[in-house]
């Protein structure tokens, strides 16, 4: 099969995105032919492979400049807008946008949900902190419960504590009233997850 050659153009602000740019390039092209170049701001890609390889990737590096360009005009702006399909790529994890909002909150930032977007006077390395916290602490609980409310519930309240041990975090809830737990040894909230956490919130502050 004849490959087909594609030449795309991308210029970027500075040289830290550039390299950044770059970077995550090599790791998130799925092509097995590509040639790159850089000259001071200007990022030439050039990609050989089928009509349908080359849309896909072509895909791939607009999206990663939009990405990339996008975070960094989080930097300037007082109140930043995270979009949370965009900050979830970033961050490589899935996590709910409400629990990060709460962590936020309760470490003193302002916080506004609109939509799939969170509103913070918080940093990206703050909210990229707390993110991958939030999620790590979800995909560990598992075995601790299948009620996804209880599961935010136990990831938010162990990121805001910042602690890794998930069983401290259900031994606090079962001590307070706010979980029970099961014949299976499961836990369950005895009240809607945000009235849950303000309430272990208020004692342990």
């Amino acid at each position: 099969m004849k490959l087909r050659k594609r030449v795309f153009k991308i210029t970027l602000k500075d040289k830290n995105m550039v390299n950044e740019f770059v970077n995550r390039l090599l790791q998130e092209l799925k092509i097995d032919q590509t040639k790159i170049d850089v000259k001071e701001n200007t990022v030439t890609v050039t990609l050989y492979g089928t009509k349908d390889i080359i849309a896909y990737n072509w895909q791939v590096i607009r999206g990663l400049a939009k990405e990339i360009t996008y975070l960094r005009s989080l930097e300037k702006a007082k109140l930043k807008k995270y979009v949370h399909n965009i900050l979830q790529k970033h961050v490589g994890i899935t996590f709910p946008l409400d629990a990060l909002g709460e962590v936020l909150k309760a470490k003193g930032y302002i916080v506004k949900l609109e939509e799939n977007t969170l509103i913070s006077d918080a940093p990206l390395d703050i909210v990229v902190h707390y993110a991958k916290a939030l999620g790590n602490a979800l995909q560990n609980l598992r075995t601790y419960t299948r009620s996804s409310s209880t599961k935010k519930f136990l990831a938010t309240l162990a990121t805001i504590l910042e602690t890794n041990d998930l069983d401290e975090v259900k031994r606090l809830g079962l001590k307070e009233g706010v979980l029970v737990e099961n014949e299976i040894g499961h836990v369950i909230l005895t009240l809607e997850w945000k009235q849950a956490l303000n309430k272990i919130l208020k004692k342990v502050k």
